[in-house]
């Protein structure tokens, strides 16, 4: 990782943290650039987080130093990058001789121009594997970057187990509270929800809690207070405790234009909270079997307000049979131990091909010396 604060990558790696076979691998994590909140909670659960000092950007010679130092020193066998600069820097380690294997992680849609095509698919060529956190995101891999589909593997992402504990009951109340969670960038399209929040009449406006950070920040108030929606809509900015907003929610929404596998989601799913979402790549899968009516296109405010108009105007029953359904699709699909074995057969295959490299290097270089050595005596 690049920086290991906060985010859906970061909440992954946190949930790994807390599941991987200890007894099997030697499991730990590393940050070229800054520690955060997210290395916290990782030590929390006892594993180890290195940091290497240096930016990672592919301008600076001194990452790839550092991180093939790291990975040599330590006799690693298996690199899982994810986010860009790290999968860049990953995949020119794996060329140099006797490097450990090297998986990279696809957590988005990517969608780029052709010249931008070809770069990224020289690098993931680079790699051993591609993993794509849905079978949306590895079609796109295998089709953009011209891989061949032997070199692409469908894993998706896990839940924290702790998302899976019975949910709790929501609590009554006159206005529904809708909950979203996600870095305040463009491609959260917060503004569209916005915008279709403020068509509605206030007697039928359910209340939006936005949780996450992000540069947009000024930007959203700013829009909150010229739409008129300051006793609407609060920013609650970055949420350690994710599960207690969802827990006090009424419904989840997310407008995004784009996702791999949306964590949050797939989190608010877990509670048992009915879900208005876009109908966007990454997260028509996830909502594949949830009753139809519940996605809207991103830029469509009409359809969101309408989508928010029909969250709030729910009765318990309604709203509790929504609710259950959305949990028992996302505990079929993202299985903390679904998730946990295909890693650890993933690990395994790659630090059996590792030492098996290793192992005709070994020889290859064996016979070098050997062969030197017996010309020395003639």
């Amino acid at each position: 990782m690049p920086v290991l604060d906060f985010g859906g990558v970061e909440s992954r790696i946190i949930t790994q943290s807390g599941l991987m076979d200890r007894d099997r691998f030697d499991f730990r994590v590393c940050t070229f650039w800054k520690r955060g909140e997210a290395a916290r909670q990782v030590e929390a659960l006892g594993v180890r987080v290195d940091e290497l000092g240096t930016d990672p950007s592919p301008r600076n010679p001194r990452a790839l130093r550092r991180l093939a130092e790291y990975v040599f020193d330590r006799r690693i066998d298996v690199i899982h990058a994810s986010v860009l600069e790290a999968n860049l820097q990953a995949a020119l380690v794996r060329r140099i001789p006797g490097a450990p294997c090297v998986a990279i992680e696809e957590v988005g849609m990517p969608v780029r121009s052709l010249r931008t095509r070809a770069l990224f698919g020289a690098v993931y060529r680079l790699a051993d594997v591609v993993v794509g956190v849905s079978q949306r995101t590895c079609d796109a891999v295998t089709s953009q970057h011209w891989l061949p589909a032997h070199k692409v593997r469908l894993i998706y992402n896990s839940l924290n187990p702790r998302y899976l504990e019975p949910p709790m009951p929501t609590a009554q109340r006159e206005r529904a509270l809708v909950l979203a969670v996600g870095r305040l960038v463009e491609v959260k399209n917060h503004e569209t929800l916005l915008h279709a929040l403020a068509r509605l009449p206030p007697e039928v406006r359910p209340r939006l809690d936005i949780a996450g950070e992000g540069p947009l920040r000024t930007q959203l108030q700013a829009r909150i207070d010229e739409l008129g929606l300051a006793g609407d809509v609060r920013l609650l900015g970055f949420q350690r405790d994710v599960r207690r907003l969802l827990d006090e929610a009424d419904a989840y929404v997310l407008s995004s234009f784009s996702e791999g596998t949306s964590i949050s989601l797939a989190e608010a799913m877990a509670r048992a909270r009915p879900v208005l979402a876009s109908r966007a790549d990454g997260i028509d899968e996830a909502m594949v079997g949830y009753p139809n009516g519940w996605q809207v296109e991103p830029r469509d405010v009409e359809g969101w307000a309408d989508g928010l108009r029909r969250l709030a105007a729910l009765g318990s029953t309604d709203r509790r049979e929504l609710g259950e359904k959305a949990r028992r699709l996302v505990e079929a699909r993202m299985s903390p131990s679904i998730w946990r074995r295909q890693l650890e057969a993933l690990y395994s295959e790659l630090a059996a091909r590792t030492q098996a490299r290793r192992a005709r290097l070994t020889t290859r270089l064996g016979g070098r010396l050997a062969a030197a050595a017996l010309g020395s005596t003639r």
